[in-house]
């Protein structure tokens, strides 16, 4: 299964560590057929996005992380 934080019903899944049998924080898009997923975090510091900024126009980007891992995409509530 593939989902994308923008495609309808998104956020009706969480993705899962079947190593942990955690769900991931912040994902952006998974793909539990291929293990890759990506994400944003926090700044365990300041608890603010972590993000680039770009100095010629003056504005912040969110900065995604790019992982592959033994995954699985759930329907939240099962």
């Amino acid at each position: 299964m593939y989902i994308k934080l923008d495609m309808p019903d998104s956020d009706k899944y969480d993705v899962i560590d079947l190593n942990t049998g955690v769900r991931i924080p912040g994902v952006q898009e998974a793909n539990d057929e291929t293990g890759d997923f990506s994400i944003i975090m926090k700044d365990t510091f300041t608890d603010d996005w972590i993000v680039k900024n770009t100095i010629a126009a003056n504005e912040s980007e969110l900065v995604v992380f790019h992982f592959k891992g033994n995954i699985k995409i759930i329907k939240k509530g099962e």
